[in-house]
């Protein structure tokens, strides 16, 4: 019997060689527990019991946690309208909602995250001028961003104030894998305040999917710990090892993985993409630098406890964010998905993207102790020059990148219309992805492609299906 994570299948692959001496251990193991009676999780409901078996469309990342109870659905209708909120500058009459910038990159969080789905890069389907993608600045070393500029580039100001500039993307073509493929060329202009400065490394990043954020938080740390192995000690070949934060604290959301909690990433959120301070980030003029004194100087909203996004707020936004429910898989046990799931695992494409997981407490009931298939390590891992933006993160090299979840990706295309994927939206669907695995990601990536077409199909069709 082959136990894949979670669903039991007539062939071994536990068993698959060198290459996979973790996925071996982790399928050994959980033929043991298969044997005990433990998995009882079914893998069509990826979020365990909080995942929505609504219909497919354009709403497939909007709904609540089907266990949530109804004297909790309030706290999320509230979050979810602080989501779509469209703050505006100060003063306006709307004490509630001003405060917005004096920079920033969209006036609510729905603008990026169009329902609650996935941004792209410039061009690529825009809704309304805000393609859901900004462009990161960072120091050479990681720590900070561009001494004039700020974190991040902003491209909209508030009445009498200019714009930082604009951001221009150009494709370019690689050949890898035998695929030609697309990548960024990135360039700035219209700066407001001169050039940036000749050490500031840019990196553009797309708004992910929401979905399960909650779920993520609530894996217990030592478990994702344990996942890790930066001294490659299996020698496998992989190297993933956990994000460390300077407060001891593991990072588990954002691209670089620089963010412990829904709550903490959603403040970064709000103060860098719409210049809104936060209890966590009480600063008023958001990415402002000292040296952007017109911008420091713009008036700014009143707020609740002297922030523009009150505490109360931050409450019911996390709320909603944290509950949002990864789709049902209506086709998981068709015999072309059983088959790439299969090939999934032999190309060690699960060594990084983890099926299964146990969640532990959590302050939200609805989430506890739930099983749960996100098709993710959380870990960070060198993916090679192919990807290697030069800008690194706050504990991350400019190589490495958090491993993203592959649950809902199928849906994207329902709810936002494209299947843009990776940090920059650079690959057009699965294979082009595969295609830029680098690093301790390049075996599996010239196993992928190494499959006979039929074959190809089906993993990639797999994976579609999550």
């Amino acid at each position: 019997m082959r136990v894949s994570l979670g669903r039991a299948t007539p062939t071994s692959t536990c068993t698959a060689g060198a290459r996979h001496t973790r996925p071996a251990v982790v399928c050994v193991a959980l033929i043991g527990a298969a044997l005990a009676g433990a998995l009882t999780a079914e893998p069509r409901l990826p979020g365990g019991h909080t995942t929505h078996t609504r219909a497919d469309n354009r709403q497939s990342f909007s709904h609540a946690s089907t266990n949530l109870p109804a004297s909790e659905r309030m706290a999320f209708t509230l979050g979810n309208a602080i989501f779509r909120k469209r703050w505006v500058a100060s003063p306006a009459s709307t004490a509630s909602s001003d405060g917005l910038g004096p920079l920033y990159n969209a006036r609510s969080c729905q603008r990026c995250h169009v329902k609650d789905g996935r941004g792209a890069p410039p061009g690529v389907l825009p809704v309304l001028g805000v393609s859901g993608s900004v462009l990161a600045l960072r120091a050479h070393d990681g720590q900070g961003g561009d001494p004039v500029y700020g974190a991040q580039l902003q491209d909209f100001g508030v009445p009498g104030l200019a714009a930082e500039g604009r951001l221009n993307v150009e494709p370019e073509s690689v050949l890898r894998h035998g695929q030609t493929l697309t990548r960024w060329g990135i360039g700035v202009s219209a700066l407001a305040q001169g050039p940036l400065d000749p050490d500031t490394r840019v990196s553009l990043r797309v708004a992910p999917q929401m979905i399960g954020l909650g779920l993520l938080e609530a894996i217990p740390a030592d478990a994702i710990r344990a996942q890790a192995d930066p001294d490659d000690r299996d020698d496998d070949g992989v190297s993933g090892r956990a994000a460390a934060l300077p407060d001891g604290s593991l990072g588990r959301f954002g691209w670089k993985a620089h963010s412990p909690t829904v709550r903490d990433q959603s403040s970064i959120a709000f103060l860098t993409d719409m210049g809104l301070s936060t209890p966590a980030r009480p600063h008023a003029a958001g990415d402002c630098t000292a040296e952007q004194r017109d911008c420091r100087h713009a008036p700014h909203g009143p707020g609740e406890d002297g922030v523009e996004v009150s505490d109360k707020m931050m409450r019911w936004v996390t709320f909603y964010a944290s509950h949002l429910a990864p789709p049902h898989r209506p086709d998981a046990d068709a015999s072309h998905i059983v088959r790439g799931e299969t090939l999934f695992h032999e190309v060690g494409c699960a060594v990084c993207h983890t099926p299964r997981w146990q969640t532990g407490p959590s302050a939200f009931p609805a989430l506890a102790n739930q099983t749960i298939y996100p098709y993710t390590d959380l870990l960070l891992h060198d993916m090679g020059a192919g990807l290697d933006d030069g800008a690194p993160g706050t504990v991350a090299s400019s190589a490495e990148w958090r491993t993203p979840p592959l649950w809902g990706l199928g849906r994207i295309r329902d709810v936002n219309g494209h299947l843009r994927l990776l940090h920059d939206g650079r690959a057009d669907g699965v294979s082009e992805a595969v295609a830029w695995h680098g690093g301790e990601a390049e075996a599996s990536a010239t196993a992928f492609f190494a499959l006979d077409s039929d074959a190809m199909t089906d993993l990639v069709a797999f994976v579609e299906s999550l």
